[in-house]
């Protein structure tokens, strides 16, 4: 009588796929091979591009994750009125990202798929349509604040916003080369101060 096989384990979609993220925010996207994602995500190359396409649509798809995430600190942004104190409290949980881990990584998106723009101009469109996104909440942030009047009236909420995202992707590449997390703190305390005099 043949003996009948265990019962496949079951596929875990979100696992897979940050496990993919891992590697491709270690290695970018063209460092990273499939071998090297088949191990990661413990599936066959077959498997994945059943499950997520080929390896630039499981790059974006890693992207659209990390963009939750973020989401999520933009929310909590929203949600504390208290400006400066927000503002910098998003840096911060940031920050917590960027340096995790024994070696920091950074921002994922901004670390990683800028370098992909030219080749790739379907996650040239991605990084566009996430700075777009990541500056309309911030927009919006600076001007219920400026509401409030705890922001001067001459100030743009528009520039303000531009200039949080800036000093956000400055600390990600800072930390992906190494800098302290000390120097790094001290940095978004003082754009926190500039940003919302």
């Amino acid at each position: 009588m043949k003996r009948s096989r265990g019962r496949p384990r079951k596929f875990d979609a979100d696992q897979a796929l940050g496990n993919a993220l891992l590697v491709f925010w270690t290695n970018g996207f063209t460092g990273t091979s499939l071998d090297q994602l088949a191990e990661a995500m413990e599936m066959k190359r077959p498997s994945i591009y059943n499950a997520f396409g080929d390896k630039e649509s499981l790059y974006r798809a890693a992207l659209n994750a990390f963009k939750s995430g973020l989401d999520g600190g933009l929310q909590a942004l929203a949600e504390t009125e208290a400006l400066e104190q927000a503002l910098h409290q998003f840096f911060t949980r940031a920050l917590d990202v960027y340096t995790s881990g024994e070696t920091p990584l950074g921002c994922f998106i901004f670390c990683t798929a800028p370098a992909e723009a030219i080749a790739h101009p379907e996650v040239r469109r991605d990084i566009l349509a996430i700075t777009t996104h990541i500056d309309a909440a911030l927009t919006r942030f600076f001007r219920a604040a400026q509401e409030r009047g705890q922001l001067p009236s001459s100030t743009d909420p528009t520039i303000a916003a531009q200039l949080s995202q800036a000093t956000l992707h400055s600390l990600a590449l800072r930390a992906r080369a190494g800098q302290s997390r000390t120097t790094l703190d001290a940095m978004a305390r003082g754009a926190v101060g500039i940003i919302c005099r």
